[in-house]
């Protein structure tokens, strides 16, 4: 399966497998542990570029599994509004460039070490102690509402629903040029792109050739709500919830998100707008739980409707106005 994968690639790769989400090594942590001997391919310590062959063999050191369990730090204030809760769930509106549980390089400021702050008691909630009763996540710069359980009982059953495709998810994205047409969807299976620790893409084996690790198949749906002169405000529907699924998805179509460094083509990142990060924000969620509908919405936040707002003098069409209206008045 990781023929001609790089070590560390693969090594991610079978942790995932081995593991799941009872460990939380990152894919950074990978590397560091092959750099300095803790992981080492046929006995000898090697680089984490290094391609590996279906008769390696891995060797790690056990310590760097239970390393990945110290405390969870409490942190304070850290920008995070609650929307809701009651005695099954909290629902909270996560800003963004907060990372939604610690890694091995940064440990404090998540929404992990918020959840403990103010909910110790939520501490054993879930399968990992890192990740206390969070069932979803949201990338380090996407902004949007984000559901935590509060009981074992709401924490098993939202991920069956997350699992079971029974959450509606929407999410508002400010994407480079024009998508036709205006509504559609976008079918594409994801994967992580062989050799590389972050990107994903749609088919990777196509791409190069090899076989990728995780190839998912990956549904979103979309609609373009509003137009500008270089720009489509698109409302997304991701029906899979596959790592970075939107991003690629977009960029895939040749329109990725505005800010987004790592899909982003190099002549979309020298274009002339102040984005300092992805504009992609989860702004509505609905789903029933234990016999009750629960639907919640997030306006957007204030760096997306100001990048908005600057570039409203190049709005060239308004295909959905009442849509776009909503998004400010949540």
């Amino acid at each position: 399966k990781y023929q001609d994968e790089r070590f560390d690639t693969a090594v991610f790769g079978l942790f995932q497998v081995k593991f799941g989400e009872t460990k939380s090594i990152s894919r950074r942590s990978i590397s560091e542990y092959i750099r300095n001997g803790s992981i080492v391919l046929n006995g000898n310590k090697t680089k984490p570029s290094v391609k590996v062959s279906f008769s390696d063999t891995v060797t790690y050191d056990e310590g760097i599994l239970s390393s990945q369990e110290d405390a969870l730090l409490p942190s304070g204030d850290i920008g995070i509004e609650v929307i809701f809760e009651n005695e099954h769930l909290i629902v909270i509106d996560k800003p963004a460039g907060i990372l939604m549980h610690p890694t091995s390089g940064k440990r404090e400021n998540t929404v992990a070490n918020w959840i403990i702050a103010q909910y110790p008691e939520l501490l054993s909630i879930g399968e990992n102690s890192l990740r206390p009763g969070i069932v979803h996540r949201l990338d380090f710069e996407t902004s949007g509402i984000v559901l935590i359980a509060k009981t074992e009982k709401s924490y098993h059953e939202l991920k069956r629903l997350f699992q079971e495709r029974m959450v509606r998810k929407q999410y508002v994205a400010l994407a480079y040029g024009h998508i036709d047409p205006l509504q559609g969807k976008i079918d594409s299976s994801l994967g992580r792109r062989s050799g590389d620790l972050k990107r994903h893409a749609i088919n990777p084996q196509e791409e190069s050739g090899t076989l990728s690790t995780n190839i998912r198949p990956a549904l979103t749906e979309y609609q373009v709500i509003a137009r500008y002169q270089e720009y489509d405000l698109l409302v997304l529907s991701p029906k899979t919830g596959r790592t970075h699924q939107i991003r690629v998805h977009l960029s895939s179509l040749g329109h990725p998100i505005v800010g987004d460094a790592l899909y982003s083509m190099k002549s979309f990142r020298r274009q002339n707008i102040r984005a300092h990060r992805q504009l992609l924000h989860a702004f509505h969620i609905e789903f029933d739980l234990f016999g009750e509908k629960y639907s919640f919405f997030s306006s957007l936040p204030k760096d997306f409707a100001d990048i908005l707002g600057d570039i409203d003098e190049t709005k060239v069409a308004g295909y959905d106005d009442e849509a776009l209206k909503s998004l400010f008045s949540v």
